[in-house]
């Protein structure tokens, strides 16, 4: 029956409901593929199992179908733990006497729908305020940034002082918990930037723990590994206006498609340049907002359900104190 189904199909069977799946459901079994091919759901599923068994009992016993949308699975379809998510429903199956005796779970993957919506969300955060209040072009974005911490667990913005001629660090996201458990200097990656700058084009990143000189975890278990370093400029003939770096999520593959949503922001990003007298007024304001902190919270990172990481303003200094933008720069 479910052998030449296109989606992937699962069916639990008896009392102790029994799974026998498809080729397809196997890539969502991943690493539980074949041990756990006939065996219970129980032993499958553990963690879900105080959650999910109840509809089952409920399906076995009424017949009502349930249906769920849009929930999150971890895969290991590509060789590491990966974010996605699916619409399934649970139908009865009857047997010979017209009992209800399985289940049969048809499921579809919605991972390209769940990312697309959550981008698209970012995307009109980033978004230039025409109305409403708005304390800067360069807060607003790195805000908009720090909502999405599962596309983009850290994130730099770097303003180009045309006066001074170099790349000085405006505002950061991600990083406050390096700043409260390692020495952090961030010249090694600032340095990193100047190779996008120079050649006009994104830079990826494939080393960030030993740029940052320290791990860097999202909401995820597993630390971010890699970066995209975008300059800033709306034509390939535009002055620099400044350069942002942006995390890479260690658990999705960076695909065309996730690469594209970073670079299209090259274009729309909110304006960031300035001249050197209001880059040396921004720098005596960061310095008189320096404090112990390790930056402006705006909570802080969350598990699979997401929320909005720490927002930092400046550069962080060694240890868990905070250093003002103005004072780490870099000449290109």
């Amino acid at each position: 029956m479910i052998l030449e189904m296109p989606a992937p199909a699962i069916i639990f069977w008896g009392h102790e409901l029994i799974q026998v799946y498809n080729d397809g459901y196997a890539v969502i079994m991943g690493p539980r593929h074949p041990r756990y091919l006939g065996a219970t759901y129980r032993e499958c599923w553990p963690d879900t199992y105080p959650v999910i068994s109840p509809w089952m009992r409920k399906l076995l016993a009424t017949g009502e179908v349930t249906q769920v949308a849009k929930t999150f699975f971890m895969l290991t379809r590509y060789g590491f733990n990966e974010e996605a998510y699916f619409t399934f429903d649970f139908s009865p199956l009857r047997d010979d006497a017209g009992t209800i005796a399985g289940i049969l779970q048809v499921v579809f993957e919605v991972t390209d729908v769940v990312l697309s919506e959550r981008r698209l969300a970012t995307i009109r955060a980033l978004a230039p305020r025409v109305n409403g209040p708005s304390e800067s072009a360069t807060t607003d974005a790195i805000r908009a940034l720090a909502d999405n911490p599962k596309d983009i667990p850290f994130a730099l913005i770097y303003h180009w002082d045309e006066g001074e001629q170099r790349l000085e660090l405006a505002e950061s996201t991600g990083l406050a918990g390096l700043a409260q458990h390692a020495v952090v200097d961030l010249g090694r990656i600032t340095e990193a930037t100047t190779q996008a700058v120079a050649a006009n084009v994104p830079v990826l990143l494939e080393s960030v723990p030993s740029l940052l000189g320290a791990r860097q975890f999202g909401p995820w278990p597993e630390p971010t590994e890699k970066a995209l370093v975008l300059p800033l400029r709306r034509t390939s003939t535009d002055s620099l206006r400044g350069v942002v770096v942006l995390g890479i999520s260690p658990r999705l593959r960076f695909d065309d498609t996730y690469r594209q949503f970073f670079e299209d922001r090259r274009a729309s990003w909110p304006p960031t340049g300035r001249g050197a007298g209001e880059a040396r007024r921004a720098r005596g304001l960061h310095t008189r907002r320096a404090s112990p902190g390790p930056g402006r919270s705006g909570g802080g990172p969350e598990g699979p359900g997401g929320g909005r990481a720490p927002v930092q303003r400046g550069t962080p200094a060694d240890g868990p104190g905070r250093r003002s933008a103005g004072r780490r720069g870099i000449a290109v």
